[in-house]
């Protein structure tokens, strides 16, 4: 399954969790909107956490807010 994004989503995600999409996509949508999927797992292993720590603490460090600007 390839997930369909729209291409500044795209590159938006591949910057900041770079293969996440890819290995999302192994598994059918529907699977990963199941009780008991791999999705967590999957999002930690790309260090999806650090999205909401600021990178000044070793984290991703984005700001939603500045890109809506």
């Amino acid at each position: 399954m390839i997930l369909e994004t729209t291409g500044a989503a795209y590159e938006i995600t591949e910057n900041l969790l770079p293969g996440i999409l890819d290995a999302l996509s192994d598994d059918p949508l529907h699977e990963l909107e199941s009780p008991g999927n791999r999705g967590i797992e999957i999002f930690r292993k790309f260090n999806g956490p650090a999205l909401v720590i600021p990178a000044a603490h070793s984290g991703v460090g984005p700001v939603p807010c500045r890109r809506w600007r």
